[in-house]
């Protein structure tokens, strides 16, 4: 008995080490794994997001699959990727490549992921070096059959880099826009010299940057085209210092559109995070915009909701989108279609669009100055009875095409007469004091300088400009006025404002003490802000 269980213990032991010799040898004979990562951008809806692109070589039946959730432009890469390789004088692996995109989550478009990929393969497959640097930086390009690099619609990528002060490689083709000199980047010709780069470390250069110079100054109207107009003009300042939404009303030929054409160019130039942040939505559309000057949009009336708003598949930037940190211009607002406008209505107060899709929700900036035009009656001469043809029902149709929600977001307005003395008449009454301040500055770059040192006195007073101040801010102005002027109290009183209409009043009011220079607002502040704002 004590002997079979002595040969049975020993079978057992025989058998353990027989079982563990296997293992090894399974071991030994598993594949070998090499990694290797690089980096690159893609464009989520209206955004850039970074993307890891890591490839794993399997000693395994060779094969070349993507994952990742690439659309069918990355999938095709594959034979891309495979004949540059080889026509650039490299050899492509013999085993299973696996290529993931990370995040896996989110759709991977376009061909710029073919140079990260192709230079990730090298890397595992140990034909150019690893270099930290170099593996860190942003690797951008479309790459063609002979090897060489190419690529469209790469702004917004280099715009990210410079934001989040990253090195990123380009397709030599590619101009760089002046305002991006100081970006950190390489520019390459062929898959050649992005191999280079690694083998000497960024050390070496291919060539500088083509240089783009932004020539939009050259298309812009100045204030100086406008004769005559002295109020309206001073309108004008007042809105653009305070930030206030400006309607011009009036008979056509009367200088509307020229005073809002002009407006943006009396606006602060764009500070550098504003300009890049333009810049951004502009290059969704293929365009370089890269300028200090401020945006200025005017849509055509037959412009459909997703062209004012944002939309489409894929999604485009609107109208209020392209307009972001600058001006709006919607002329002869009566003709567009019904309910358009009142679209615009959360986008004014809010300052941003939400846009609601099947399994996303994206929220678009839209913070811009709007300006709308319109005519007073169908033939635009109305009050006029020598030239208006309009019948009472006529009038009131006209008007009424234009809601009174809308309206009411609207700060300020400007009545056009054709005789412009007798327009700037009653507003002279109620202060000159803003005639004879602003009555010499004929230019818009005069013009400029006053609303910037308004706007400074704004910003060091509340941190914010008159047009967003809140409700309780709104208050504290207000009582301060009505402590030193007891007219002012009276006055509000007899005015009987409420609601938005009071504050948007008060905004106003307060953007014109500014322009005088005076700390509390007072009575003929008020009158005259009433004069802007009663009829909107």
């Amino acid at each position: 008995m004590g002997v079979q269980m002595s040969v049975d213990y020993i079978d057992k032991k025989a058998i353990r080490q027989q079982e563990s010799e296997e293992i090894k040898t399974k071991c030994a004979r598993r594949p070998k794994i090499k990694n290797a990562i690089l980096r690159t951008y893609t464009r989520d809806d209206l955004a850039v997001q970074e993307v890891e692109v890591e490839v794993c070589l399997v000693s395994q039946i060779p094969s070349f699959q993507i994952v990742g959730l690439p659309e069918k432009a990355v999938k095709e890469s594959r034979e891309r990727v495979r004949a540059a390789i080889l026509n650039s004088g490299f050899t492509f692996p013999i085993k299973k490549v696996l290529v993931n995109l990370t995040p896996a989550d989110l759709p991977k478009h376009g061909g710029s992921f073919d140079l990260p990929i192709a230079l990730a393969i090298l890397m595992a497959s140990d034909q150019i070096p690893y270099r930290e640097a170099m593996a860190q930086a942003i690797w951008v390009g479309e790459l063609r059959l002979n090897g060489n690099v190419a690529g469209h619609q790469l702004l917004g990528f280099v715009v990210q880099a410079y934001r989040h002060k990253k090195t990123i490689v380009l397709p030599s083709t590619m101009g760089l826009p002046e305002a991006l000199r100081g970006v950190s980047l390489y520019q390459v010709e062929n898959l050649r010299q992005a191999a280079d780069l690694f083998v000497s470390d960024g050390r070496k250069a291919f060539s500088d940057p083509r240089i783009i110079k932004d020539r939009e100054d050259l298309r812009r109207v100045d204030f100086s085209m406008v004769t005559g107009r002295v109020w309206e003009k001073v309108a004008c300042i007042i809105a653009a210092a305070g930030g206030h939404h400006l309607l011009f009303q009036g008979p056509p030929g009367v200088g509307k559109t020229l005073l809002a054409q002009c407006f943006s160019g009396i606006l602060p130039d764009l500070s550098q995070d504003e300009m890049l942040e333009v810049a951004l939505i502009y290059s969704w559309l293929g365009e370089s915009r890269l300028s200090h000057l401020r945006p200025l949009r005017s849509p055509h009336h037959h412009i459909t909701p997703a062209g004012l708003l944002g939309g489409g598949s894929p999604l485009m930037p609107g109208e209020v989108s392209l307009s972001h940190q600058g001006v709006l211009f919607l002329d002869e607002i009566t003709e567009y279609a019904k309910g358009l406008l009142d679209q615009l209505r959360e986008a004014l107060v809010s300052r941003e669009v939400n846009i609601s899709r099947v399994n996303k929700k994206m929220t678009l900036k839209t913070k811009f100055q709007l300006l709308v035009a319109m005519n007073p009656c169908p033939c635009g001469f109305y009050g006029d009875d020598d030239k208006c043809m309009c019948g009472h029902l006529e009038v009131k149709k006209h008007q009424r095409s234009i809601s009174t929600p809308f309206l009411d977001r609207l700060d300020m307005q400007i009545l056009f007469d054709q005789d412009e003395e007798k327009g700037g008449r009653e507003l002279a009454k109620t202060s000159g004091e803003m005639y004879d301040k602003y009555a010499d500055l004929n230019t818009s770059k005069a013009i400029k300088r006053a609303v910037i040192e308004i706007r400074k006195r704004q910003i060091a007073r509340q941190g914010v400009l008159n047009c967003d101040l809140s409700w309780q801010g709104c208050q504290v102005l207000v009582e301060a006025a009505r402590a030193k002027d007891k007219g002012f109290a009276a006055l509000e009183k007899s005015m009987g404002l409420q609601g938005r209409k009071w504050q948007k009043t008060m905004t106003v009011a307060r953007t014109i003490g500014d322009c005088q220079g005076v700390s509390v607002m007072n009575a003929s502040h008020l009158r005259l802000a009433h004069g802007y704002t009663g009829q909107t």
